[in-house]
């Protein structure tokens, strides 16, 4: 057997990953910098029911089961520059 056993799971996230833009790179961003969704609402002026839904597709992509978890499969994936603060997405 050839290729690794978590192929078609990093397919599928890639495939996902590479339409993150927009709000929903900015909420990642905010995410992975610690602020809260009260902050992150302020931030980018949305209800806490949109920040909420580009959390929950956030989590989608990812496969991430919490906030702590998306950052961690972001950095994982490359979506995020390693060693830089505040985090930012990596260019496409």
């Amino acid at each position: 057997m050839t290729g690794s056993p978590t192929a078609p799971v990093r397919a599928a996230v890639s495939a996902h990953v590479t339409r993150l833009s927009g709000v929903r790179g900015r909420v990642l961003e905010l995410i992975a910098s610690g602020r809260s969704s009260k902050e992150i609402c302020r931030e980018l002026f949305l209800s806490r029911t949109a920040l909420d839904y580009h959390v929950m597709s956030l989590r989608g992509a990812l496969r991430a089961s919490n906030r702590a978890s998306i950052v961690a499969r972001a950095y994982h994936e490359g979506l995020l520059v390693v060693g830089v603060w505040p985090p930012e997405l990596t260019a496409a």
